[in-house]
């Protein structure tokens, strides 16, 4: 089975995030389908079907003060998702990646080593 991973910087919003739920919705039967995002969403379970995995490169931003220990750990989430990311990229395995925007989306998949990217 093919494995095809997507890049996008959100999961909610406008037209180019319909496009990759129906880009899922079609192919999580024929191909192993994994999501990537930049920031974490919370309902990517209510959007997207079972079996298509999801990966967040960062936990969005919180702010320091009253909320110390909430930043100390949001800043270790964000240090999880590093380490997962790098994981990620080091063991590359999928036969496509494809980035459904320019700018930061286009230069995560830059970095990884694949022959086929869209």
């Amino acid at each position: 089975m093919k494995k095809i991973l997507i890049v996008n910087d959100l999961l909610a919003g406008g037209g180019v995030e319909k496009l990759l739920v129906d880009f899922a919705e079609r192919w999580h039967d024929k191909y192993d389908v994994t999501v990537m995002t930049i920031y974490k969403h919370r309902r990517f379970d209510e959007l997207f079907p079972e079996n298509v995995k999801y990966i967040y490169k960062t936990v969005p931003k919180t702010t320091k003060g009253k909320f110390s220990k909430a930043y100390v750990r949001c800043m270790a989430q964000k240090a999880i998702c590093r380490y997962r990311y790098n994981k990620l990229k080091a063991n590359n395995d999928f036969d496509v990646v494809i980035a459904l925007k320019d700018g930061e989306v286009t230069k995560i998949i830059s970095e990884f080593n694949n022959k086929r990217k869209f």
